[in-house]
């Protein structure tokens, strides 16, 4: 199975230019070792890779550098991105060039282009692993990018399941049950974060400190009377539970993120929290 925290890779040999074919599959396993290594990339064996082409049918003639038949040779493969390239020899410097391919837009995602004056000792060792390294920098960044889209495109998601919605309104605690419905110094929203933090959208702008506590209110509504024949509800009366308790701990300019002191049941959308006035305490 692939790695889900990886992108699942495969590399074609490396192509030749002033160096022998022996050389050049050298340098191919040693910049999948070196792939491997950087944890951005999941990096399809070689022996597995010739044996799937097998089972496709897939027969190579000549070298495989080119966008084209990487795309070709990596969408019969369970991958997501190939790469390949080459490797030529120009007096004494060694130049290295290699593609990422992405299988699904067959585009050149990053070129990694690399030229070593040093011996080919030097190449095989630090030379494939600087190149590994630039191509999982890109990887990582493609990672982060993608995280960030999926943040943006399910944030209504986000918003509904793990966000709490509650409405704040600042009184004094003695008369709790008496003002519940005033409008004073109402917040916006709060929400949770993790088991026992909650997040609220005012800060230090709007007079919270820390150490200011809050009391999460549910108001039911519970029927008196009804019609005995069309069963129509005549009378109901709130009933007030207390639901939670929490208390700034970290106060910020818009924002200040609280502890769950107490919990009595899970907080819910259409809780209501009240500031807890210590002032004559």
């Amino acid at each position: 199975a692939q790695s889900e925290r990886k992108t699942a890779v495969a590399v074609m040999d490396l192509r030749g230019s002033g160096i022998s074919e022996m050389d050049a599959k050298f340098l191919t396993e040693r910049l999948m070792i070196e792939l491997q290594r950087t944890d951005v990339f999941d990096v399809l064996e070689r022996d597995k890779m010739a044996e799937i082409l097998k089972e496709q049918g897939f027969q190579q003639t000549g070298a495989c550098d080119q966008a084209s038949c990487l795309v070709e040779v990596g969408r019969l493969l369970p991958v997501q991105k190939m790469i390949g390239g080459s490797v030529g020899k120009f007096g004494d410097t060694y130049s290295v060039q290699i593609k990422l391919i992405d299988l699904k837009t067959a585009k050149v995602e990053k070129t990694a282009t690399k030229d070593f004056s040093e011996k080919m000792d030097y190449l095989l060792t630090d030379g494939m692993a600087n190149v590994a390294n630039a191509l999982a920098q890109i990887g990582f960044m493609n990672k982060q990018n993608k995280t960030q889209q999926l943040i943006e495109q399910n944030k209504d998601d986000l918003d509904t399941t793990i966000a709490k919605v509650v409405k704040i309104i600042k009184i004094d605690d003695d008369e709790l049950l008496k003002t519940i419905g005033s409008k004073s110094d109402r917040y916006e929203w709060l929400r949770k974060k993790g088991k026992d933090r909650i997040i609220i959208d005012k800060g230090f702008l709007h007079s919270v400190k820390k150490g200011d506590k809050f009391k999460i209110i549910r108001t039911a509504k519970k029927i008196l009377t009804k019609d005995p024949i069309t069963k129509e509800v005549l009378e109901k009366e709130n009933i007030n539970n207390e639901i939670a308790t929490i208390r700034a701990i970290i106060v910020k300019e818009n924002i200040t993120e609280c502890s769950i002191i107490k919990l009595k049941n899970d907080i819910i959308v259409g809780d209501k929290a009240y500031k807890i006035n210590t002032e004559n305490k």
